[in-house]
């Protein structure tokens, strides 16, 4: 069964009111909560 990228990530985000976004600068960790609409 073949996932469909763009269907799976929109189904996550209607079910997901916050979205962690995790980037790293310099291999420092940033984490932060995004609230979507």
């Amino acid at each position: 069964m073949k996932m469909n990228t763009k269907t799976e990530f929109l189904r996550i985000m209607a079910e997901q009111t916050e979205i962690a976004l995790a980037t790293s600068v310099n291999n420092v960790p940033n984490v932060r909560i995004a609230d979507s609409i």
